[in-house]
């Protein structure tokens, strides 16, 4: 019922869960988002906690809402909370029991959209984009001397 606008992912599911995604006027998909093209139109992400999609929202400086499943999750949601930019849902010790009201606080909070965007601009300058291929090739160099540089 908040209706924020957003898009949905719903893997696996029937014809009756499709239906109620439906309704609550998110555009719904049935096939993976592709988080590159997805990342830079959301404001703030709901997911299980794993650390692919995790880390490239972190990378993208969007506040997260976690609902993690395993253990991992578990400790990745936490992780991303203790740094300000996550709420996690579900389970024992979490302020927030259904990820609706979660959203709702995260959409009323500019304040964790600028410490997800902080944490952002920091990874990038820690890890600036193409490290780790120059990275590898430094390493392929000091292993095979004789190979030229391209």
């Amino acid at each position: 019922g908040l209706r924020l606008p957003g898009v949905i992912h719903v893997r696996g599911a029937g014809e009756r869960v499709l239906a109620l995604a439906r309704r609550t006027g998110l555009e719904v998909s049935t096939q993976p988002l592709a988080l590159d093209r997805v990342l830079p139109r959301v404001s703030m992400l709901l997911h299980h906690g794993g650390a692919g999609i995790s880390q490239q929202a972190l990378a993208h400086g969007r506040p997260q809402v976690v609902a993690p499943a395993f253990l991992e999750q578990r400790l990745t949601a936490e992780a991303l909370a203790a740094q300000g930019v996550a709420l996690v849902v579900g389970g024992p010790g979490t302020e927030y029991a259904q990820s609706g009201k979660a959203l709702a606080f995260v959409a009323g909070r500019p304040e964790l959209a600028e410490k997800a965007q902080h944490v952002a601009k920091r990874l990038q300058q820690d890890y600036p984009p193409g490290a780790l291929a120059r990275m590898a090739d430094a390493c392929e160099a000091l292993l095979n001397p004789a190979r030229e540089s391209t």
